[in-house]
């Protein structure tokens, strides 16, 4: 069995996590897909001009999501790694992770749904979207780019 060297630097410790982050944006969907909605989520924050306090909650939720996504193709990487055939219980842990990312996500978007269908943030981006009308009509441009961007890739 090889060992592995400690990877010495600090940048080169910072190498390794960006290349492990750039691994994850090419080949997983799910992750392209919490960059997705991240990206509307700021968009709409400043649209919708939800203040700083509650944008950082958004960033807390954010960071949150991705980083159990990132832990989550970790364990299945990992998973994949001890045991290659089918095995009951490394899908139970698999499935376990999976759910983990879920929960989290799904308790993002209540806050984030509680927050931009508020009155006052739904009022704020009414006014906008009637004011500048190319607001809407870009966004809504941009979906097919997004689905695009979540579609392609190996999952």
């Amino acid at each position: 069995m090889q060992t592995k060297e400690k990877t010495g630097s600090l940048p080169k410790s910072f190498s390794h996590a960006l290349d492990g982050l750039f691994s994850v944006i090419r080949n997983e969907r799910n992750f392209r897909i919490h960059i997705c909605m991240a990206v509307y989520v700021a968009i709409f924050s400043v649209v919708g001009k939800v203040g700083v306090p509650t944008f950082l909650k958004f960033l807390i939720c954010i960071g949150a999501v991705m980083s159990a996504e990132l832990f989550n193709t970790a364990i299945e990487l990992l998973c994949d790694v001890v045991c290659s055939e089918y095995n009951g219980n490394i899908k139970k842990i698999k499935d376990i992770s999976a759910a983990a990312v879920l929960i989290l996500a799904i308790f993002s978007a209540i806050l984030g749904l509680m927050v931009f269908l508020s009155k006052k943030v739904l009022f704020e981006i009414g006014r906008v979207f009637l004011a500048y009308p190319i607001v809407p009509i870009l966004i809504f441009l941009s979906l097919p780019l997004a689905v695009w961007y979540i579609s392609r890739g190996k999952k």
